[in-house]
């Protein structure tokens, strides 16, 4: 993964990850509906995916790792060219998730992350992934709200971490 590459959201319930040189790396088919968007963590170490079934998907690039269920691309697996493993499953929102963002923590060396997502349901909600490198080799884990803010009369179209971190 040392060239550039992009990742996609669709409606047919897939993402994918492509490099720029015009090769499908994976065809990311976990969700069940319609997906809104996808980001980076800002290290790169996890790509996280928000969709109309509710579910914020996190997943983690899996070199040589043998598919399971919980792996990107189960049905399109001969045209996979990487292996990406759903590693955390995030459940709050009761309606589509249309937006994402990360924060990344470094605490005594050891990484932890912070996510948030926007929904129809009118919530962000603030989620801590942390243990990345533990990630790999389990199956997929729920995780449940670090908090839930509320407060906003319509629907959250969209959000950003202050990247000054104030």
């Amino acid at each position: 993964m040392n060239k550039p590459t992009t990742s996609s959201s669709s409606s047919d319930s897939s993402s994918s990850s492509s490099s720029l040189d015009d090769a499908l790396l994976a065809i990311l088919s976990t969700h069940t509906k319609s997906v809104n968007i996808v980001r980076w963590s800002p290290d790169g170490v996890f790509l996280a995916s928000g969709s109309d079934d509710n579910y914020v998907l996190v997943h983690r690039h899996t070199p040589g790792m043998v598919s399971n269920q919980s792996t990107f691309g189960m049905m399109h697996s001969s045209s996979n060219k990487e292996s990406w493993s759903r590693c955390y499953t995030l459940q709050g929102h009761t309606m589509d998730v249309l937006d994402l963002d990360w924060q990344r923590l470094v605490v005594d060396h050891q990484s932890s992350y912070t996510l948030a997502s926007a929904s129809i349901d009118n919530l962000i909600i603030i989620w801590t992934i942390s243990c990345p490198h533990d990630a790999i080799s389990r199956t997929s884990s729920l995780v449940s709200p670090s908090k839930i803010l509320k407060g906003h009369d319509s629907y959250v179209k969209g959000l950003a971490f202050d990247p000054l971190g104030r």
